[in-house]
């Protein structure tokens, strides 16, 4: 038996196992982007891995397979959507993103400073005197 499928009953209906098709994909991504697996891919992942060079589709695909482990495909399009839209692109920000949003902890906000924070002044560093000791002769007795 090569995969075993859901029997789903009424018209129209689909039932699609992520796991083993992601895990083999993840050996060979260069091969990815002519596989009908590829095509049924969210837009999302399909762009984002589309964008990647092998290394960083193979690492794409293992988040990928890491979160489908443990809860669905909605799930991983809402992590790398998180991931994106807080300026990062990378497989293991897409995980970080993915527990953040299935941790069930609460997320924090940007702390608001008041008017009444001190501002501090700006400091310049100026190596210039530790280089002219650098450039002097040192007698040892």
């Amino acid at each position: 038996m090569i995969m075993e499928h859901d029997r789903l009953y009424g018209n129209g209906l689909e039932s699609m196992n992520w796991l083993p098709y992601i895990n083999l994909m993840s050996k060979r991504p260069t091969a990815m982007k002519y596989t009908e697996f590829y095509q049924q891919l969210p837009d999302n992942w399909q762009k984002y891995l589309g964008k990647q060079n092998a290394e960083g589709k193979r690492k794409g695909l293992v988040s990928l397979y890491t979160m489908l482990q443990k809860h669905d495909m909605r799930t991983a399009e809402d992590a790398l959507a998180f991931a994106i839209s807080n300026g990062v692109k990378d497989a293991d920000s897409i995980l970080a993103a993915y527990r953040t949003l299935t941790s069930g902890m609460q997320q924090m906000q940007p702390m608001q400073l008041g008017g009444n924070v001190l501002s501090m002044p700006s400091f310049t560093t100026d190596n210039h005197k530790y280089d002219m000791l650098f450039e002097q002769e040192v007698f040892v007795r």
